[in-house]
């Protein structure tokens, strides 16, 4: 036998009959399935990732709800334990902060004020006067003569004389949550 006839052709396997071409596609064909294979176990560890950041991304979200919540109560009792608010000269309401009142002007330099909801206890009250460049706010000082779970009377006077003088004042209430000996 001849050097050339016992060469075989180039892209023959021999006695299998598979070409070069035939086992590459067949090594391809593996490889992809390889590779679609590592894919769909990745996407299958990315979806369980996010569902698990999902979870834990909702956990967070009630809880920052509950503390916001939480939150909001606290500053909504605090508003109803510390109630104030400013009143002119004549008893109307220039502000207010807190439970809302209502105003009655008395006699000359006394007010009432009159809470929409009862105090659970006699609550601290205090006012001062706004003083201002008119002469007559000299001297004028602002004292509770009454207090109540209801109301506070505040009486705007010169302090010299006594004599009752209407002026504007700011005044504030605190409610105790509890009483301590």
């Amino acid at each position: 036998m001849s050097a050339a006839s016992s060469q075989q052709p180039q892209g023959s396997s021999g006695s299998t009959g598979r070409t070069d071409s035939t086992i590459r596609a067949a090594v391809i064909t593996a490889i992809a399935t390889v590779i679609a294979a590592v894919i769909a176990a990745i996407t299958a560890w990315l979806v369980g990732q996010q569902a698990t950041q999902d979870a834990s991304d909702k956990a967070k979200v009630l809880a920052r709800a509950e503390t916001f919540s939480a939150f909001s109560t606290a500053v909504t009792d605090l508003t109803q334990r510390i109630s104030g608010g400013t009143i002119g000269p004549e008893g109307q309401i220039l502000n207010q902060i807190g439970r809302t009142f209502t105003v009655s002007h008395e006699d000359a330099g006394r007010v009432k004020i009159v809470f929409d909801q009862p105090f659970s206890t006699v609550p601290v009250a205090m006012a001062t006067v706004h003083k201002s460049s008119a002469p007559e706010t000299f001297g004028v000082g602002a004292s509770i003569v009454f207090t109540d779970q209801r109301s506070v009377v505040v009486l705007t006077s010169n302090e010299a004389t006594g004599s009752p003088t209407p002026s504007q004042f700011s005044f504030m209430v605190l409610e105790s949550t509890t009483s301590k000996p």
